[in-house]
């Protein structure tokens, strides 16, 4: 066969080429959809204050695996429109891996060589801050960067609310004034207020006054809002009804009245037992440390039994909190429990015998109605602004505490466009060498009938 013909051979059969192309093409992506799979990476960082010591902003221990729990992983997938989808699999397929810096890994070479100080400066180790993520699915790309970057997402939504702060204000109905008798709409209210009123006071006092750039309120600015219904609207209000003994169901507020009071005196008795079972441990803990010298220095009479470093601080701060300190702090829990529940007792005691001694009937008061309506109403306006303020303000810590060092990258494990590349060049091959073999057998099989016929 001359050149010539074989080209002409090919451009004979260029339709069968064409077929056998397409084919390994078809086949290829099928074969690619079930045997590709896709790895979506990136790099988050925490960069809270105590992160290097492995503390979150609570205080409690950093764990970047909850990243990789089934209610992230709903949450994400439901905000990318995946109502009923099956989290174990991603969950299974999510890879969460600590990234430590050259430099500690240097530190950590050098203690082992020096391994009679190795026990002295572990503890002083850094914990990773760096963490690699990776989703691996035989999903498309498109779906790999979309789920990893959403958990992402919704993982620093939840470690703002779980470690940092998070506030879920709910409105009261618009006739809740009327599901209540006068003077228990008004401790409901009392209630709610001071506490929106020290929820952020806490803010302010561990962090600092953040003000939305979208509405212009700080927090100390809700504070104030809060603090002006309750001392003029709501103080005035609870000063009418006090005064004119106003009651709806004179019988069922007074009955009201009475279960708070039981449920104050139990939570007085049962506060009192822990207060003072928490104090007797503290006693008994102190007597136990005095059965033991102390010596800083290497002293002979050291005893293995020491509890000392739980309960002494030596020359700098500790963070963690030892065991007495766990143990005075559930004194003071439940000390201040107690004083609040007799505080309570006192209040609704008093209430009763203000109510006993006026006219003791039931009374419909349509101003005070009225006023309770507008301070309910205003109650809801001041909530409103406040869940906005702080639904700002906990995207602002999310960018505070944990942080995307990278976008989502993806990788494929297959190359693609080498597999088509073979595919294709595989399939010419293979079109040529059968478009060659069938153009020679049509030859000889000329070439046979010509030498038949001579």
């Amino acid at each position: 066969m001359t050149i010539q013909s074989f080209f002409d051979c090919i451009w004979k059969n260029k339709r069968f080429l064409a077929f056998l192309v397409a084919a390994a093409i078809v086949l290829c992506t099928a074969a690619l959809n079930f045997t590709n799979t896709t790895t979506a990476k990136a790099i988050i960082k925490f960069v809270g204050e105590d992160a290097v010591n492995g503390l979150t902003e609570n205080g409690s221990a950093i764990d970047p695996y909850e990243m990789a729990s089934g209610l992230v992983i709903k949450n994400a997938a439901m905000n990318l429109g995946y109502e009923n989808i099956n989290t174990e699999p991603i969950r299974r397929n999510m890879d969460i891996t600590p990234i430590t810096s050259t430099a500690e890994q240097e530190k950590y070479a050098s203690w082992i060589e020096n391994f009679s100080d190795y026990g002295k400066t572990e503890e002083e180790k850094e914990t990773p801050i760096y963490y690699a993520v990776s989703l691996k699915t035989s999903e498309n790309t498109d779906y790999a960067r979309n789920m990893l970057y959403s958990i992402i997402k919704e993982y620093r939504n939840y470690y703002t609310k779980k470690y940092t702060y998070n506030f879920d204000v709910a409105n009261l109905a618009e006739d809740v004034y009327l599901q209540y008798d006068y003077y228990e709409m008004i401790d409901l209210l009392k209630t709610k207020i001071q506490n929106n009123m020290d929820y952020l006071n806490n803010i302010i006092s561990s962090d600092f006054d953040y003000r939305s750039y979208q509405s212009g309120y700080s927090i100390k600015d809700l504070i104030e809002q809060y603090r002006l219904l309750k001392e003029t609207d709501l103080a005035i209000a609870e000063q009418t009804v006090m005064e004119q003994k106003l009651s709806q169901n004179y019988s069922v507020l007074i009955s009201n009245l009475q279960n708070k009071v039981q449920t104050a005196a139990q939570s007085m008795e049962l506060n009192k037992q822990k207060a003072e079972s928490a104090k007797d441990l503290m006693d008994t803990y102190a007597k136990k440390n005095q059965e033991y010298l102390w010596e800083r220095f290497g002293a002979e009479n050291d005893n293995g039994n020491q509890v000392r470093e739980a309960v002494e601080r030596d020359d700098a701060y500790a963070q963690y909190q030892s065991t007495y300190d766990q143990l005075m702090t559930d004194y003071v829990e439940y000390r201040t429990a107690y004083e609040n529940a007799v505080i309570d007792k006192n209040k609704y005691e008093q209430v009763i015998a203000a109510f006993e001694e006026g006219r003791q009937q039931d009374v419909q008061n349509a101003d005070i109605e009225s006023s309770l309506q507008k301070i309910c109403a205003n109650f809801n306006s001041i909530s409103h602004r406040t869940r906005e303020v702080i639904s700002e303000y906990n995207e602002y810590r999310e960018s505070e505490s944990v942080i995307g060092v990278s976008g989502v990258i993806v990788e494929s494990s297959a190359n693609s466009i080498f597999y088509f590349s073979v595919c294709i060049i595989m399939a010419l091959a293979a079109g040529i060498f059968i478009s060659v073999a069938k153009e020679l057998y049509g030859l000889h099989k000329q070439k046979e009938k010509k030498e038949s016929a001579v």
